[in-house]
């Protein structure tokens, strides 16, 4: 279940979406080291505010792509061979990935918690990838994320917080 307050943050996305991405533009006028400096931080800072346990709605809403690592972590999991655990859990999508075969994901539970958390593939564990590098390569990305995860609406805000005062440049 997702916590109120995250909701309502994922709702006011939603109504800023057209807004924010418009603001791409304006982000891809700042250097590149200085917007992943920005994000890194905001990063950190969103998700002491953000409590992934409280929300849950990433896994609830997105497919995650399967990495033959991953597929191969799980099916030992499970006691199966990977092939069987491929056929059983995914699907391949249009760009020729392995991803999940349902949302929302198999293996959350009622209290957001990944069941195989120790295990749980790349692509989650890396979710939201606002504190990677080359991010302005990832803008549209990272403004569709904004709807799903509140931590990445919170850092939008803030960018923009930051451009308005001249802080970033």
């Amino acid at each position: 279940m997702i916590d109120e307050e995250y909701a309502k943050l994922l709702k006011q996305a939603e109504l800023d979406y057209e807004d924010n991405k418009k603001f791409i533009m304006v982000l891809k006028k700042i250097r590149a080291k200085s917007l992943d400096r920005e994000f890194n931080m905001l990063h950190d800072k969103a998700f002491e505010e953000i409590d992934c346990l409280k929300c849950g709605n990433c896994c609830r809403t997105v497919r995650p792509i399967y990495q033959q690592k991953d597929i191969t972590k799980l099916a030992k999991r499970f006691h199966c061979r990977p092939i069987v655990w491929e056929k059983e859990y995914t699907d391949v999508d249009e760009d020729n990935d392995r991803i999940a075969k349902t949302v929302p994901c198999p293996f959350i539970a009622e209290d957001n918690y990944c069941i195989y958390y120790e295990d749980k593939p790349k692509f989650c564990r890396d979710y939201p990838y606002t504190d990677k590098t080359r991010l302005r390569n990832y803008l549209r990305e990272t403004m569709e994320n904004s709807k799903i995860c509140p931590a990445v609406y919170l850092m939008i805000n803030w960018l923009k917080e930051s451009v308005n005062r001249g802080t970033l440049s």
